[in-house]
């Protein structure tokens, strides 16, 4: 960090560029009003470790491209709530004003108000297949002492509230950093922020006299916020990128497009994505799909000189939670697998394009030297789309060279 505690340096993506570039010239336009806040760029949040966050103070400040997104994910919102059933909780759509907005790679997060009630914000959160909002009119658990308190929280990282409207600077900090400066709304409190956390992580809420002040001169624990009114998958979950995983290798690689679909796991919001390339195969596994600090980390398997092409081979793929998996390849014909182990526990890996994944059952003991395959032998049995058995035997394991 820099004296003045600005992010590090960092490549802007285009679209960000534009954005922060209109959002200038109109603020140039404009005459100047309230106190200084220190601006960034929204989408820039993955790369900071101390942050400072930008919303929009005013819907109408925002540049068209960016005005049309919230536009549709507050659509999106009222769908979810015509789908949950829930127009009794909520006003009419044609009532919501924005009043604060973040977006951080495909996740939307809108703050709205409404005429009747334009104190009382309420927050909807979107992810590529999900919908996560707070019911208008909660009651509020102030932080003790304070006139803080959260409305949503998700284990996407996000976390959206009210905070007094007359401090001049508001920060929050969490179990994995901080301070963040807040950038509240003047009329209403409201704020949407990356938590670096999830739902249940216990955060703070600090304030100062002198919006400059860092760390905040007073700090408050903040309650947690109440369960979402509205959490609920509205959209078939995406196919995740096979070079998301590769990206992560550290070491050279076939270029992407040789990596087609591949057997894929999803637990929460991870993934273990096992991928099959020209040279070798490979396993990757994501921490928190779609938050704000999302990570990857790449295993590479064995190399294809290793596959028999009418037999499978398994290798160790790692932990994904507290469960050992094992991954490897298939002959391309393979539409379904079995497998067995010695102690007659059985499983039904996921299999796609010549690759498949699996976490081993309760049951299955692990080898006591390595805790990363399982300490008894199994067999697999292989089918294709028709049903008809390809093959039947032994499920070799392929160990690393020492």
């Amino acid at each position: 960090m820099t004296d003045l505690n600005l992010p590090p340096y960092g490549e802007i993506p285009d679209d960000v560029r534009n954005r922060v570039r209109d959002k200038v010239q109109q603020r140039i336009r404009k005459p100047k009003r309230g106190v200084p806040i220190a601006v960034a760029a929204g989408v820039a949040l993955l790369a900071t470790a101390a942050v400072v966050v930008t919303t929009r103070s005013e819907a109408s400040v925002a540049p068209a491209q960016a005005q049309n997104e919230y536009d549709l994910a507050m659509d999106r919102c009222w769908a979810a709530v015509e789908r949950s059933g829930k127009t009794d909780v909520y006003p009419p759509r044609s009532t919501w004003r924005l009043t604060r907005a973040l977006t951080a790679s495909e996740l939307v997060v809108v703050g709205m108000i409404t005429p009747s009630s334009p104190k009382s914000p309420f927050f909807c959160q979107t992810t590529p297949a999900t919908v996560t909002m707070s019911k208008p009119g909660a009651t509020l658990r102030y932080a003790e002492g304070v006139r803080a308190a959260a409305l949503l929280a998700t284990d996407n990282g996000i976390l959206a509230g009210v905070v007094e409207t007359t401090w001049p600077a508001a920060y929050l900090a969490g179990p994995e950093g901080g301070p963040m400066a807040l950038d509240a709304d003047r009329g209403t409190g409201a704020f949407i922020a990356p938590s670096r956390g999830d739902s249940t992580s216990k955060l703070t809420i600090g304030w100062s006299q002198d919006p400059y002040a860092q760390p905040p001169q007073t700090h408050s624990s903040l309650p947690q916020a109440p369960t979402p009114e509205i959490d609920m998958v509205d959209r078939p979950w995406p196919a995740p990128p096979s070079d998301r995983c590769t990206l992560h290798a550290g070491f050279a690689l076939p270029p992407q497009s040789a990596y087609g679909s591949s057997a894929v796991i999803r637990q929460d919001k991870s993934l273990l994505i096992v991928t099959r390339g020209t040279a070798r195969l490979g396993v990757c596994a994501t921490d928190r799909l779609d938050n704000l600090e999302s990570t990857a980390a790449f295993k590479a398997g064995p190399p294809v000189f290793d596959l028999q092409p009418d037999e499978p081979l398994a290798f160790s793929t790692g932990l994904f939670g507290a469960k050992t998996t094992i991954g490897g390849a298939v002959p391309m014909s393979t539409a379904r697998m079995q497998i067995e182990f010695a102690n007659g526990v059985k499983a039904e890996p996921v299999v796609s394009n010549g690759t498949f994944a699996v976490i081993i059952p309760d049951g299955v003991p692990l080898d006591p030297a390595r805790k990363d395959r399982p300490a008894v032998a199994a067999t697999a049995k292989l089918l294709d789309a028709a049903g008809a058995t390809i093959y039947s035997g032994t499920l070799r394991h392929w160990d690393p060279p020492k």
